[in-house]
């Protein structure tokens, strides 16, 4: 707008608000004085009467205008058959579709598993960084958990199954998903240790639960198994129900109460039953060892490498070939004062004084304890000892007959959810030591060391404790100076942590634990010595570019010199007058 506009506007502004046209004009610029006409225009204008329409004329027109919209006016709809299922089918589909996200995307709980029965030193890695876990937290797919020695944690599934963590166990949960039919897709990585899992029934067909290793895996619909990494070999053993076990080309089915072994390069078992004892070593004659009376054969490769000692306490699982042979697949020195043993196999007679299980004859008296029912080709375990004769006495013999798993909700509690095992006092015990000293060669000279944990009573436990040995062997130092830690009060696994904190960070153990009895948790001491501890990042393999060597600044130009003013023209020279 130009300034005359913009003034002219005001004017009429004020007109409009009632302030007179004579003092209007009179702040009216002379320079102006073209837009008076108007504002005089605009002032009378104002004054006059406004038109109003005759009465008849006023109904006439609005009997046109009523006209004109009842003939624009919509028809009344007719109901339409066509035009309802028109509305049906698209309700239909938006139906459809919202039930299709719900159902791919299934229960909020069935994405993850929860950590419960966390006790001792549990971790959990996120992609980034391990973390100490606590009970209660969520592990989503692609996400570790280990337990540390004398550890263990549980996984539930929001269905009700679950899988048990002995010590020092590390999964990966690969897979987690679940319908709103409790269908229940999982997929799990051992990469060592021990686990037991306990599988509810499995509802529809798109249900699995799969655990692998690096020589195998176990698919199950419904039932308890344990997979055990260890020696450089898979070992998938079945409590209830089937197992489909699948190693390389090749698959096999297990039923309750057998085993299977893969070892690397693929090769396996044939399926077996299988046996478990626990107690002293009695004897160890060539690749023949006897526990607990009951004596197996052992492959020189499986204790390689290992202490072993007459009077060492061992656990032992294995397998009862078809001649009725041992085999042990599993050794590992244990603590505790009990011998118990176990074998699995069908029943192939029954008397009154003897049955007859899996090839092997047991000896039965009024204190066996048998379950009901029990008939000729049923599946047991056999709860025994080896007495003095040499026979084989049923403490118990349990069906292990397929039934439905039923779902444990809430928090697992244990370590296993096997049938009671059968355990009978020993006179012998486990030899003890003196008092431990306090370690050297872990601290720098001069330091004191200055744990204040509350000690284990009486701390009667020997260098030959199976955990001190594994981690005096683990972090190569003498079983002394981890007996001395245990006797300060601390658990294994926090032993354990320990020293693989202090080795990665470059500091003494005697720092770390310095660092608990301060009150600092696990979490807050990682999070302190991860800078020293840290993975250091990879690498580039592209070669650095060269740095951009500098420019060279530009030197300054000369001035300019200054041109020369053009000289004046010469005057036209005036022409002469013809």
């Amino acid at each position: 707008m130009t300034y005359l506009d913009n003034l002219l506007e005001e004017c009429l502004n004020e007109l409009d608000r009632g302030i007179p046209l004579e003092k209007i004009v009179q702040h009216v610029p002379s320079e102006a004085a073209e837009i008076l006409p108007l504002l005089r225009l605009a002032a009378v204008t104002r004054e006059l009467p406004h038109p109003s329409m005759a009465s008849t004329k006023a109904r006439a027109q609005r009997g046109r205008i009523m006209k004109f919209a009842r003939s624009n006016a919509q028809p009344e709809r007719r109901f339409s058959w066509r035009f309802a299922m028109a509305q049906l089918s698209m309700v239909a589909a938006l139906v459809v579709v919202a039930l299709l996200t719900i159902g791919f995307t299934g229960p909020r709980g069935s994405r993850y598993a929860t950590l419960s029965d966390v006790q001792g030193i549990v971790e959990v890695f996120d992609g980034q960084d391990w973390r100490m876990a606590a009970n209660g937290e969520r592990v989503h797919a692609g996400e570790k958990v280990r337990t540390r020695i004398d550890s263990q944690a549980a996984l539930l599934f929001y269905e009700g199954s679950h899988s048990q963590l002995g010590g020092d166990t590390e999964v990966t949960l690969e897979k987690a998903r679940g319908g709103w039919n409790r269908s229940l897709d999982v997929d799990v990585y051992q990469a060592k240790g021990l686990s037991t899992h306990t599988v509810a029934p499995l509802q529809g067909k798109n249900s699995h639960f799969v655990v692998g290793t690096g020589l195998g895996q176990a698919a199950v619909r419904g039932t308890i198994f344990d997979v055990e990494v260890i020696h450089g070999t898979s070992r998938f053993s079945v409590h209830r129900g089937t197992v489909e076990v699948t190693y390389g080309q090749e698959r096999t089915l297990l039923t309750a109460g057998q085993v299977i072994v893969v070892e690397e390069g693929g090769a396996a078992t044939q399926p077996a039953y299988a046996f478990d004892v626990q107690g002293p070593i009695e004897a160890m004659v060539g690749d023949q060892w006897t526990v607990g009376n009951l004596s197996f054969f052992v492959d020189p490769a499986l204790v390689a490498g290992g202490n072993w000692n007459l009077d060492d306490w061992v656990r032992v699982r294995g397998r009862i070939l078809a001649d009725g042979s041992l085999v042990a697949d599993w050794i590992q020195l244990v603590s505790g004062d009990k011998v118990m043993a176990h074998f699995s196999g069908l029943v192939e007679s029954i008397g009154a004084e003897s049955w007859v299980v899996g090839g092997k004859t047991v000896m039965i008296d009024s204190n066996t304890e048998i379950e009901a029912g029990l008939a000729i080709g049923d599946p047991v375990e056999v709860g025994f000892v080896v007495v003095e004769s040499g026979d084989w006495l049923a403490l118990e013999i349990v069906s292990i007959k397929e039934k439905s798993v039923e779902s444990i909700p809430g928090t697992v509690t244990g370590t296993n959810t096997r049938t009671p095992q059968a355990t009978f006092t020993s006179t012998t015990v486990p030899s003890q030591t003196q008092s431990p000293v306090p370690p050297t060669g872990t601290q720098p000279p001069g330091a004191q060391l200055t744990p204040t944990a509350v000690p284990v009573a009486g701390c009667a436990v020997g260098e030959d404790q199976p955990e001190i040995i594994t981690l005096a062997e683990r972090y190569g130092v003498t079983p002394a100076e981890i007996l001395y830690w245990f006797c300060q009060g601390y658990g294994f696994g926090e032993i354990d942590l320990a020293y693989e904190l202090a080795q990665g960070a470059g500091v003494p153990v005697s720092t770390v634990f310095e660092m608990v009895e301060s009150g600092m948790g696990w979490g807050l001491i990682k999070q302190t010595l991860q800078p020293a501890t840290a993975t250091p990042e990879p690498t580039s393999t592209l070669k650095p570019t060269d740095e951009p060597k500098p420019t060279k600044e530009p030197e300054p130009t000369d001035e300019p010199k200054p041109t020369k003013e053009p000289k004046p023209t010469d005057e036209p020279k005036p022409t002469k007058d013809k």
